[in-house]
Order: C-alpha cells, then sequence, then structure tokens
C-alpha cells in the first residue's frame, strides 16, 4: 500500500476485510472498487481477475509439535493431524488444492476446524487444535506458538495465488494503478521457508 499511496497521494484508500464470494458482491455493487483474493476462484463476466503472486504452501505446526525440530517436512508426516481449513464455501481452489496434495502424497486429512478467514489459521495452530497448510507469507502475521515448516514434496501444484479484481468497465487510472502495483508486489514479496 506504501507504494499505491505515494504513487496516488491525494487518494483515500479504505480497507474491507470481505470473504471471496462477498467481493464479489461488493464489487458489482460499486461499495469496493479492486478486491484481492485467493485463487482460484470463479468471476462473473463482468469481473476482471489477475494472479499477481503465487506462493508455496508451508505446514504451520504448534511449538511443541514433534515435527517442528525439522527444517523440511514430508506432506506424508501429516497423515495422521487434525487440519484446520479454509471452508469451500469461501468459492477458492485452496481447499481442493490441498485435499488434492494430500490424495496425490496417499491418504486424506482429518478436517476438523474450518476458519473463515486465512489468517485465522495460524492463531488456531498457536492453540494447538491442529495444524495448517497456508501460504508462506502467513508466517509474518503469526502470532507466538506457531512455528512454520517447508514442505519436502516438489508438488507443482502445492501453491497459493493471490490475484486481484474489479469491474470490467472500471478503466479508471487508480485502478490501473493499483494493479500494476499488485503486480509488483507478486515480483518483490519476500519468501521464507
Amino acid at each position: 500500500m506504501p507504494r499505491f499511496c505515494a504513487r496516488f497521494p491525494d487518494v483515500s484508500v479504505r480497507f474491507e476485510e470481505l470473504a471471496t464470494a462477498e467481493q464479489e458482491s461488493a464489487l458489482l455493487q460499486k461499495r469496493i472498487d479492486v478486491a484481492l483474493f485467493l485463487a482460484p476462484t470463479v468471476a462473473r463476466r463482468s469481473i476482471r481477475q489477475e494472479i499477481f503472486h503465487q506462493e508455496r504452501l508451508v505446514a504451520a505446526l504448534p511449538d511443541n509439535h514433534a515435527l517442528v525440530p525439522k527444517k523440511e517436512i514430508d506432506l506424508r508426516q501429516l497423515k495422521h493431524e487434525v487440519l484446520i481449513f479454509l471452508p469451500s464455501r469461501q468459492q477458492t481452489g485452496y481447499q481442493a488444492r490441498v485435499l488434492y496434495a494430500c490424495q496425490e502424497a496417499g491418504f486424506t486429512l482429518d478436517v476438523v476446524q474450518q476458519v473463515d478467514r486465512i489468517h485465522n489459521l495460524v492463531s488456531l495452530v498457536a492453540s494447538g487444535l491442529g495444524v495448517a497448510l497456508c501460504p508462506a507469507s502467513l508466517q509474518y502475521f503469526a502470532p507466538p506458538g506457531v512455528a512454520f515448516r517447508a514442505l519436502k514434496d516438489p508438488l507443482s501444484h502445492f501453491y497459493a495465488e493471490f490475484g486481484v479484481s474489479w469491474r470490467e468497465e472500471d478503466d479508471s487510472a487508480l485502478t490501473a494503478g493499483f494493479i500494476h502495483v499488485a503486480h509488483g508486489l507478486g515480483r518483490t514479496a519476500p519468501h521464507k521457508p
């Protein structure tokens, strides 16, 4: 946001946290101009979407978990773990992507706890309620009590994609500027194992 605000200093920016499905309605009702989302998702024809960043998923573990001493873990080592998850009603491909990766590794996870916002995954992990598979960038916002470990599995589909969406008819300089800045963030986003 500092880059966007520097480029457009006279623009007031307001943040509103919405689930992906809520974002589409807010865009179409013109309550918001752009939305950031976890991909893949389904968009209506009147909404444009572009992916601006891709990152690996990592395991988020309670800091007293037996796997914490390892630098990397095999996805199969989570076979008997309780998973904290985003529900499929969020209309992103996150759940399908994680379940498919586990299936490819030869098991299905026991999904016990679902949260509506992706950043809440790590809060429940810190509480010791289970483990989560999440975008690596969540470790920058994690509360104490969570350890992140890279996954050894070189699964090409085991990543998260972040996108930006906007109304198709919106050709304003502000929207174009925001999209440009978002693409720049994707190129410069830090990656932490």
